[in-house]
This record gives structure tokens, C-alpha cells and sequence, in this order.
């Protein structure tokens, strides 16, 4: 176990500690069901079709520089393979919410970005949602999913990374970022699961990482809380 976790402030970041004797049955036996947003818009995605857009893209993502009027919603509602990587950024959120995923909960598509991607989704605004998403990387890339703004909450996000594609982090969360109820496994050498740069009031609960060294990595970060997790490494 050693290696594991690593980080500076460690004590105070770890103040609700890491339940290493979870296990993992327990963790993925607790997944959440997806919360029922009431949106003011919603866009459905089909890849065959049928929907208002076939992928996350265009009409479909609030416009640059937009303000939301009220919560915005991008359904997907296939178990499809999606390619193109998901970015949203400069939108104006007016205390609103961007939610991204299986909003029904029928659905569980997966994301394996195209070549030269940063991530499978980016996220360079306040107040998204991502949820009931599985990231699959067939194709190197830094990151699963990188979160650089505030306010932006993981629920059901599994990253599988058993081609050891994603060479930094499963996944990079910004302060008051929240994470539930998801699982990173990350197989490269320098990979960790979680990468916290400086973050601050992040919150991951019920989920687990698994890399080969790092599970958790708290670089700078403090007054994070991690509850009921399990990280693990493979060395």
C-alpha cells in the first residue's frame, strides 16, 4: 500500500481519512441512482439518431460566452461509443447547472476519445454535472476527465483505463469539486487515479482509485475530505 497516497498537507486533506478497509463490493454496490434534474432545456443524444444531436457537440452545448436561463441538460440515451471529446467552457452559469449523461438512468455510454485528445471531457466552467458515464480511452491522452473550474460535481463516472492510455491522471479536480460514487483505474506507470493541484474544499466520497503507484495524488492541496474510498496500487 505504500505509495498510494502522496501529497503535502496530507493530514489535513485526509481529515474524514481514507476507509481502506472498504471494500470494493461495498463501494460499487452503493452506485446512485441519477438524481432527477428539472432542466429548462434538454437535448437528447442518440448516435443512430433520433435525438437532437448525435453527439455532444453544436446545438447541443450551450454557446460560448451564453448565459443559462435555467438548468440545461444534455441527455444521452444510448449505451453507444462515443469519439469526440466533450468541452464546455465559457458559459455563464447564473447559478444554473450544465448536467451531462444519463439523466434517465437507463443508459450507460461510453466515451473513448479520437486521437490527440486532452481528455474525455474538459471542463473550464462552473457548474457542471457529469454523471452515468463510463470513459474507455482506446487512444493516449493526458487525462480521463480534467476539471479546472469550481463547482463541478462526478457522480457515477467510471474511467477504465486497462490499456494504460491515460499517462497523468484519471481524473483532475479543481476546488469544490465533488465526487461520488465513482471508480478510476488507471494502468501507466506514471498515472494516478486522483490528481488534486492545489485544490481546496474538494470532497470524493464512496469511490475508489486504483494505479500502479499514486492513487491520490494532493499536490499543495488542503481542506480536502475523502470518505468511505479505496485506493489501491498494483506495485
Amino acid at each position: 500500500m505504500a505509495g498510494t497516497i502522496r501529497g503535502s498537507y496530507i493530514a489535513r486533506a485526509l481529515l474524514c481519512a481514507f476507509a481502506l478497509l472498504a471494500p470494493l463490493a461495498f463501494i460499487a454496490s452503493t452506485a446512485q441512482a441519477a438524481p432527477n434534474y428539472t432542466c429548462a432545456t434538454r437535448k437528447v443524444i442518440k448516435s443512430a439518431g433520433g435525438g437532437d444531436c448525435t453527439t455532444i457537440s453544436g446545438a447541443c452545448v450551450p454557446a460560448a460566452f451564453s448565459t443559462l436561463s435555467g438548468n440545461w441538460c444534455i441527455d444521452i440515451q444510448d449505451n453507444s461509443v462515443y469519439t469526440g471529446q466533450v468541452t464546455i467552457q465559457n458559459v455563464v452559469s447564473s447559478n444554473f447547472l450544465i448536467i451531462i449523461g444519463s439523466t434517465t438512468n437507463n443508459f450507460l455510454p461510453t466515451f473513448s476519445p479520437a486521437a490527440n485528445s486532452t481528455a474525455a471531457f474538459q471542463i473550464v466552467n462552473t457548474s457542471v454535472v457529469i454523471t452515468g458515464i463510463n470513459i474507455v480511452p482506446t487512444n493516449a491522452m493526458p487525462y480521463g476527465v480534467i476539471v479546472s473550474s469550481q463547482y463541478v460535481t462526478l457522480s457515477s463516472v467510471s474511467v477504465q483505463d486497462s490499456g494504460a492510455k491515460i499517462y497523468t491522471a484519471g481524473v483532475v479536480a479543481s476546488s469544490y469539486t465533488a465526487v461520488t460514487f465513482s471508480s478510476v483505474t488507471v494502468g501507466a506507470a506514471g498515472a494516478c487515479g486522483f490528481y488534486l493541484p492545489g485544490s481546496t474544499m474538494t470532497s470524493v466520497s464512496f469511490s475508489s482509485a486504483v494505479a500502479q503507484s499514486t492513487a491520490v495524488w494532493f499536490n499543495n492541496a488542503y481542506s480536502n475530505t475523502v470518505n468511505v474510498f479505496l485506493a489501491s496500487s498494483t506495485n
